[in-house]
C-alpha cells in the first residue's frame, strides 16, 4: 500500500485468492478516494500470460505510480 498525500489517494497491490473468487496467478492495482472510500480506478493483468504478483508500489512527485510485478519480473508505469 502507499498514500498519495498530495491527491488523497490510496493505493494498493492485490493478489487474490481461489477463496475470493479469483484465479491464483492474477493480480492487479487499485486506487482509492481517502475521503469517501470509493475506489476510483482497478488495474488489473490476468494469467493469460503467465503467473503475476503485484508487489511494490512507489510514487513520484508528480503522481505517477510504479508498481513491481514479481512473478513476471517487470515494473509497470
Amino acid at each position: 500500500m502507499k498514500v498519495d498525500p498530495k491527491r488523497n489517494h490510496l493505493w494498493v497491490c492485490t493478489a487474490p485468492t481461489k477463496d475470493a473468487g479469483a484465479e491464483a496467478g492474477s493480480s492487479g492495482l487499485f486506487k482509492y478516494d481517502l475521503k469517501t472510500g470509493k475506489r476510483l480506478s482497478r488495474l488489473t493483468v490476468d494469467k493469460a500470460d503467465g503467473s503475476h504478483l503485484c508487489n511494490d508500489v512507489a510514487l513520484t512527485p508528480n503522481g505517477d505510480v510504479y508498481v513491481t510485478d514479481s512473478e513476471a519480473g517487470a515494473v509497470y508505469r
